[in-house]
């Protein structure tokens, strides 16, 4: 990895947990993540969206104006893609584990004025990605040839139950190349994924 990308993601993570420290008493919200993500691959041959995996965190929301919000999250976010549903270790799987940012806007409706929040919000924005660890089974790649970093666009929706209970629903694609490898040559692969997830806000 880069030490141009080091910087810009160690300085937006910092930026988020500085965030997150000043949600006491200024105004913004702090939110837990917890859901799935299923995800493939382009270009490895695999069809489907059948990697299951964990995504988890925190959410710092900002208002805007009156239906806008920033958003700022911290994850850990697992992906890649799998022969099957849930594959067997001796099948065709490619494990991604991720430390992300994403970082969106929240257009928001549906005001609940008697409790303060909205109970929908469309969301799109970016997500920058730190590959924490990776493996790779009954592929023609290594696990070896995968860029440290990931940079993606993000578009989703979310629905509240309530001020504090909601759910997000959630598209994530890569803007890179997943492989960085000369010998390879035209050889790459793109990562995608759905994310459902629930949230809780404090």
């Amino acid at each position: 990895m880069s030490i141009s990308f080091n910087m810009k993601f160690n300085f937006l993570t910092f930026l988020a947990l500085l965030i997150s420290h000043s949600v006491i008493g200024q105004g913004f919200k702090g939110t837990a993540v917890l859901g799935a993500n299923f995800a493939q691959l382009d270009g490895d041959r695999l069809v489907g969206y059948r990697k299951v995996g964990l995504q988890t965190g925190l959410k710092v929301s900002f208002d805007l104006s009156e239906k806008l919000s920033g958003n700022v999250e911290l994850l850990y976010s697992q992906r890649g893609s799998s022969s099957r549903l849930f594959a067997p270790e001796n099948e065709a799987i490619t494990k991604l584990n991720y430390m992300v940012l994403p970082l969106y806007i929240s257009i928001n409706d549906w005001y609940i004025e008697k409790d303060d929040y909205h109970k929908l919000s469309g969301q799109v924005g970016v997500s920058m990605g730190y590959l924490i660890s990776s493996s790779v089974n009954a592929q023609d790649y290594s696990d070896e040839w995968f860029n440290k970093q990931d940079v993606s666009w993000l578009a989703g929706a979310n629905y509240a139950f309530t001020k504090n209970i909601s759910v997000t629903l959630r598209y994530t694609r890569s803007f890179n190349k997943l492989l960085n490898d000369p010998a390879l040559f035209d050889r790459y692969l793109l990562g995608y994924f759905w994310s459902i997830r629930t949230e809780y806000t404090f």
